[in-house]
């Protein structure tokens, strides 16, 4: 507000009453102030240094008023027409997510029944099993018992360690090598030979054998072994058997390979005649045998064998 006034009071009057104009539209304004006590006429200007209102030109408060929209095309000048601001851009904006689509299952409609179709048969009351219709209800099992727990078996005592040593010890070996005390040598013969002797006392020669695996031991023999000796090595199973007894009724017969698992029968030497007496090199059993003869193959067998 543009101050255009002067401070006044009369004399007797207890009132201040303020006078200006209205900046915009020119209009004065009156204000009155209720003041304790009588004042002055006083005389102020609403700037320092400026002329009294009254001593001041007419002024022209249109010229001082601004353009106002609604009063276009009443002033000579009006400000020329600006062009629009551009719309500021819009930010972008992220797809509002869209609920998922519930889908929905229905089972389909039934197909109109056929009027010729057989209809299903009825419910039958009485229970169906595995074995046909109307069976009885299998009970069920009963429970199985618990196993019993068998013990452990009890520890072996060092006593029967003991023993079980002993006995192995003194398990018979007729082919064992002869135990030397301190101090004595053994005399090795010169000439050995390779004997084969087949496990299995049976006449691996026949048909029935053909093409069969039949096991085996392989011996080293001095050849001044008598064939009695090899008969005995053979079924000799303990220290103080009888050995003639055990032997009587055995015999000991040659084969000879003849290839794809077939044997040819040889020479039978039984073992109380005459004969077993001889050494293996009077049989022709050499040290030759096995190298640039063929090998010896036996069978020891009892005499009437079937």
């Amino acid at each position: 507000m543009l101050l255009d006034g002067r401070f006044a009071s009369p004399f007797s009057s207890s009132f201040l009453f303020f006078v200006g104009f209205h900046e915009d539209c020119g209009t004065r304004l009156y204000s009155c102030f209720t003041l304790p006590c009588c004042l002055l006429v006083t005389e102020q200007n609403s700037f320092p240094g400026e002329r009294p209102p009254h001593e001041q030109p007419p002024r022209n408060l249109l010229a001082r008023r601004r353009w106002h929209p609604d009063s276009a095309g009443k002033k000579a000048n009006p400000p020329p027409p600006q062009p629009p601001k551009p719309e500021p851009p819009t930010p972008p904006t992220e797809p509002t997510p869209q609920p998922a689509a519930v889908q929905m299952f229905y089972l389909p409609t039934p197909l109109a029944p056929i009027p010729w179709a057989w209809q299903p048969a009825p419910w039958l009351r009485a229970p169906v099993g595995i074995n046909g219709l109307c069976t009885a209800p299998v009970p069920a099992p009963p429970p199985a018992a618990a196993e019993a727990l068998v013990p452990p078996p009890p520890a072996e005592t060092r006593e029967e360690k003991k023993v079980a040593k002993e006995k192995k010890a003194k398990k018979f070996n007729a082919n064992a090598p002869p135990s030397l005390a301190k101090g004595v040598n053994y005399m090795y013969p010169l000439e050995h030979t390779i004997l084969h002797i087949f496990r299995k006392a049976a006449p691996v020669w026949e048909e029935r054998y053909r093409g069969r695996k039949l096991e085996f031991k392989v011996f080293k023999v001095s050849v001044h072994f008598t064939v009695k000796m090899v008969v005995e090595n053979v079924l000799r199973k303990s220290r103080d058997a009888d050995v003639l007894e055990v032997c009587k009724g055995w015999a000991v017969t040659e084969t000879v390979e003849g290839g794809n698992g077939t044997w040819e029968k040889g020479t039978t030497i039984e073992y109380d005649s005459e004969k077993a007496g001889g050494s293996l090199e009077s049989m022709g059993w050499s040290a030759k045998r096995g190298s640039s003869l063929p090998p010896v193959w036996l069978v020891v067998h009892k005499v009437d064998f079937k």
